[in-house]
């Protein structure tokens, strides 16, 4: 029933935001992707129409505390796990999957197998989230560098504006386990938005020139455009997503890709970021997030 009226509102709103235009998620032909994708804009995202603050920068130059999501976990006399407490306070980073991160050489370092040494061990691979500490404004600016180490399959995305269905935090103890299992972050008890800016991924082919803007639960696309990162798999990429009301523009390497408008904006909320196994090591540095005010 939700599903079904923020559709209708969607295609109430659609004639006034051409952008909003949801793409249709079966489409099997590359020629169908790219017929429905925004055309690229030269220009970066407005930031110069808002005011804004800084409040948080990170540039990984020194330790910080790491927590991982079983870190917080206890088992009940069934012998099922539950989430037990929420992350220390002076933890920056919490962790969920069972691959590794670490922070050195001035980056955020995530691998889908284990660190050892210098080395990265694949005898097993997962899925990795990272979530930042720090929660979003209502309002924002977002940026950062990523770059995928060389990866040649696999997807990258972001999660924005992420609290429960209640508005509650996801790190509540009532939430249930995510372990870096796609289901339980687009369509079990979180509400957020993805921005997915990189894949590898071969079957469908079109993923490694698309970008999308996602609303969850549900997945439903609210924006979709050409991702410019379809180079190579071992440079930086510089991404910046602007939030502003129900406004999301993306910017890859100075140029917008996405321009998508959600008529139910979502809120204040965590961020973090999203690897699939298939990512060998991706590092993400120069993180900054600013607050945005209108003018």
């Amino acid at each position: 029933m939700k599903r079904s009226l923020y559709l209708l509102i969607l295609l109430f709103w659609a004639p006034f935001y051409p952008e909003i235009v949801a793409q249709n998620t079966s489409a099997t032909t590359l020629q169908s992707v790219l017929d429905g994708l925004q055309p690229v804009s030269d220009t970066p995202v407005p930031v110069d129409s808002f005011n804004r603050r800084l409040v948080y920068q990170n540039t990984f130059s020194s330790p910080e505390l790491i927590e991982w999501e079983h870190q917080l976990t206890g088992k009940d006399l069934q012998n099922r796990e539950f989430r037990m407490r929420r992350p220390f306070e002076d933890a920056v980073w919490i962790a969920e999957g069972t691959g590794d991160i670490a922070i050195r050489e001035g980056k955020l370092r995530v691998t889908s197998g284990k660190y050892v040494g210098d080395s990265i061990s694949f005898a097993t691979r997962s899925h990795m989230v990272v979530w930042s500490r720090k929660v979003l404004p209502e309002n924002f600016l977002v940026e950062f560098t990523v770059n995928h180490c060389g990866s040649d399959n696999g997807l990258t995305l972001l999660f924005l504006c992420a609290t429960g269905l209640q508005g509650e935090d996801i790190f509540d103890e009532r939430m249930p386990l995510r372990k870096a299992q796609y289901p339980k972050y687009h369509s079990d008890r979180l509400r957020n938005y993805t921005v997915s800016y990189w894949s590898r991924n071969e079957n469908p082919p079109f993923e490694a020139v698309s970008n999308r803007v996602r609303r969850n639960p549900g997945m439903l696309i609210i924006g979709s455009g050409h991702s410019q990162t379809d180079q190579s798999s071992n440079m930086d990429y510089h991404i910046r997503i602007l939030k502003f009301g129900g406004r999301l523009d993306v910017e890859v390497n100075g140029k917008t890709i996405v321009r998508a408008m959600d008529p139910n904006p979502l809120g204040k909320g965590r961020l973090g970021f999203r690897s699939m196994e298939g990512i060998h090591e991706v590092t993400y540095d120069d993180l900054a997030v600013w607050e945005l005010f209108a003018k």
